[in-house]
């Protein structure tokens, strides 16, 4: 069992509380604790703060590359540089596609017909390249979101 005085929340004063860091948040002082769980966590600690550190770097290489290759794709309400290295990397050149149609299809937007009747009815299409279509579902929901024209529709 953890004493109270060393539980976090237990008090803003003590040893789990120290000046703010300028992230309006207290960081805990485990350098003044002894033993085992101070030290597992001191190490995923610095696991936390290299492994950040290495995304963030990342996350500017990709910034990068993105606007080298698609800087349109970053001026879309929505899309991130993530979403945007994940379209640009899965369609490997958008004039390979002959058509918006092909493109649908490939990514497997494009809704399938049903004949089962007389009505002209689609279904959702469960093929094509999910990567893509994840990153045209995630900037699809942030437009719906922040009511961009993808709201607009949505709203149809």
């Amino acid at each position: 069992m953890v004493p109270a005085r060393a539980r976090p929340g237990a008090g803003r004063a003590g040893p789990w509380a120290e000046p703010d860091l300028g992230h309006g948040r207290p960081r805990p002082a485990l350098s003044e604790h002894e033993g085992t769980v101070a030290d597992i966590a001191t190490d995923l600690l610095d696991d936390c703060r290299r492994l950040t550190a290495r995304i963030n770097t990342l996350h500017a290489r990709l910034r990068t590359l993105v606007r080298e290759l698609a800087p349109g794709l970053l001026e879309i309400p929505g899309c991130g540089v993530l979403s945007a290295a994940a379209i640009i990397g899965e369609t490997a050149g958008a004039t390979r596609f002959k058509s918006k149609d092909a493109f649908a299809r490939f990514n497997g937007t494009a809704p399938i017909p049903v004949w089962s009747s007389n009505k002209v009815r689609v279904r959702l299409n469960r093929g094509g390249n999910r990567r893509i279509n994840h990153a045209l579902h995630m900037i699809a929901i942030t437009q719906i979101g922040r009511g961009h024209a993808g709201a607009d529709y949505y709203a149809k």
